[in-house]
């Protein structure tokens, strides 16, 4: 029997990362996944090592949850020594700059080709090198664990009821979402507030569990906020196909390598030039919009070049 108090994974924004994860490694593809502190990254890892155990039996599977750079530099000694084909899963809480551990990843990459793939799940915080300068080990399929909606942050509420036996009202559910603004450790912060009897005032910022949340988004928002505008202003799909455009900048890529990257092992089914060409539409207008040192070209027959300005 499952202990009441372990969470489980009820979040669409959690249902789509991991599937996002599982396409990546049904083609061979690393996979990173990235958000601010404290916003609910540690449920997708546990829930990935548990389906993985289970669809690949007959590939071993390495993980390790890091909180510290000595035993990152244990773990890649250890890829080192396994038998291949190996599948790494990284779930990173270091606290500061590790970005050197993806040259190691890289480089086991080109060493073992798709005999060796790695999957990371971290804060913004624990990559900043790497987001900042575009590395490629990290942003070949990236995909960003933005803040929940409202819908997704019910249902996170409501495991929370499940698990501490305490049901918040329907208005303090919107106040906790409203103050919140969608970030997960804070909304489970919030409640625990709550459930404690404390009033959803003013006065909440001051309590130690909350005003440390805010310290550590504050800090990664630092490391990502200040990197060009283009990461926070394009939805998911729209970054994922930016990403793709900006590893082959001045290279015309195929419509072909756009919808397996949109939409991973499935992509022939669901190809649609309508799809991408919308997409394409909607970049190009918020590239112009916000300033972008970037132009996209249309490569008919082809597919797609982006050029810096």
């Amino acid at each position: 029997m499952k202990n009441s108090l372990e969470p489980v994974i009820c979040m669409k924004r959690d249902f789509e990362a991991l599937r996002f994860i599982l396409d990546k490694i049904k083609i061979k593809e690393p996979a990173c996944v990235l958000t601010v502190s404290g916003n609910g990254k540690d449920i997708i890892y546990e829930t990935l090592i548990k389906r993985l155990e289970k669809l690949k039996k007959d590939t071993p599977l390495l993980n390790i949850s890091a909180t510290t750079e000595e035993e990152l530099n244990k773990f890649i000694g250890k890829i080192k020594s396994q038998t291949l084909p190996l599948i790494s899963i990284i779930n990173l809480s270091i606290g500061k700059d590790v970005s050197w551990f993806f040259d190691d990843l890289e480089a086991l990459r080109r060493k073992n080709g798709t005999a060796f793939n790695y999957i990371v799940i971290t804060y913004f915080k624990d990559v900043a090198n790497a987001y900042g300068q575009k590395h490629k080990a990290l942003m070949r399929s990236i995909k960003i664990l933005d803040n929940v909606t409202f819908n997704d942050a019910e249902k996170f509420i409501k495991d929370l009821s499940r698990r501490f036996s305490y049901k918040l009202t329907a208005d303090e559910i919107r106040k906790i979402y409203g103050l919140s603004d969608g970030h997960v450790g804070l909304i489970k912060s919030l409640y625990m507030c709550v459930r404690k009897g404390e009033p959803l005032d003013k006065k909440i910022w001051v309590e130690p569990s909350i005003e440390s949340r805010l310290q550590a988004i504050r800090e990664d928002k630092k490391t990502y906020s200040s990197k060009e505008k283009k990461d926070y202003v394009f939805s998911s799909k729209e970054r994922v196909v930016f990403n793709v455009l900006e590893l082959g900048v001045g290279k015309v890529i195929e419509r072909s390598e756009i919808a397996e990257r949109v939409w991973g092992n499935s992509w022939e089914e669901n190809y649609s030039d309508w799809a991408i060409d919308q997409i394409i539409h909607r970049l190009r207008g918020k590239i112009r919009k916000n300033k972008l040192a970037y132009k996209i070209l249309t490569n008919k027959g082809l597919g797609f070049t982006l050029l810096k300005k």
